[in-house]
């Protein structure tokens, strides 16, 4: 592969990095409100303000900040995979794909990524979910996780049934179709918009960005919330009667037991990340971008990538 290659991953993954380090507090925020369960029948309805103010008070401005290194060395991975793929993949199938074209990538793209940085995901959740006093180092939490993968895999082989929590791949399945699905909107919607906004509307590319990113990720984060719900309840690992068996029963009950709308908690903080998160994504990619061409080579470079990766001028 070419260093242009490597230099790509390298844009992307800085600027998944600068979108988490932005958006970490809200993360947070997103974990706790989706994993917010009914207790001895009466159902918890905390509020994202709620949840801040309860992490100021407990653990201070530095609560805000936890689990950035695990959850910035995921976006490192899953952006660089997810972007530099897209872009490839893109270059392939010559000139002005169609949108569909653009949905069906955009999906591939995000299970691909997701596959490649689940084990961080993981812990990330898990470290972001428990309170301070409870919560494991990253490197003890790597070990527990990889030991379970560990001895299910023997069990699996030996056709035994698991007697170990899922490990460092647990939650997946409902990971890799919520980014399929939020994918195959945010990028397609993305592309789109950038075009209509610039051709159409004539805005100055740097509204055009605003525009498209916010847009994009509300969409997005709508049809993607169920999902996501589900991802996170499962990465959590929660144990007892909390426990599920997969995607099927932690969907039914949910519903069952605290209504439709549990599939959507932490909705609004779910979307106040995706815009700030992208916005900052794509400016630190095309920042990037930028100091590898020159003016004359950037027009040629940028004519080969995908609308979020133009080079703004």
């Amino acid at each position: 592969m070419s260093s242009d290659f490597y230099y790509g991953a390298l844009c992307g993954g800085l600027g998944g990095v600068a979108g988490q380090v932005l958006t970490n507090p809200v993360d947070i925020v997103k974990i706790r409100l989706q994993l917010d369960r009914s207790v001895g029948g009466r159902l918890n309805k905390k509020t994202g303000w709620h949840v801040f103010r309860e992490e100021i008070r407990t653990n201070g401005s530095k609560g805000l900040c936890r689990g950035l290194t695990v959850a910035a060395s995921h976006q490192f991975v899953y952006s660089s995979v997810r972007l530099q793929t897209y872009e490839v993949i893109k270059e392939r199938l010559g000139d002005d794909p169609s949108f569909y074209s653009r949905m069906l990538l955009a999906a591939l793209c995000g299970v691909l990524a997701t596959v490649a940085s689940n084990p961080l995901e993981r812990c990330k959740v898990v470290i972001q979910a428990l309170p301070k006093e409870r919560c494991p180092s990253f490197p003890s939490l790597l070990r527990v996780f990889s030991g379970n993968s560990a001895e299910n895999l023997v069990a699996s082989i030996k056709g035994q049934p698991r007697t170990r929590p899922q490990g460092l791949m647990g939650g997946i399945g409902a990971s890799a179709q919520r980014s399929a699905i939020v994918h195959a909107v945010q990028l397609s919607v993305y592309d789109s918009l950038r075009d209509v906004s610039d051709t159409l509307l004539k805005l100055h590319p740097t509204a055009s960005l605003v525009l498209a990113s916010i847009l994009s990720g509300f969409i997005s984060a709508a049809v993607g919330a169920p999902l996501d719900v589900v991802k996170t309840r499962l990465m959590a690992g929660q144990g007892g009667d909390l426990a599920f068996k997969g995607i099927a029963d932690c969907v039914v009950r949910t519903v069952r037991e605290e209504g439709v709308t549990a599939l959507f908690k932490g909705y609004l903080a779910t979307w106040l990340k995706i815009g700030p998160f992208t916005l900052a994504q794509f400016l630190v990619w095309d920042y990037m971008r930028s100091l590898r061409y020159s003016d004359d080579d950037a027009v040629i470079a940028n004519s080969d990538m995908p609308a979020e990766g133009r080079q703004q001028t």
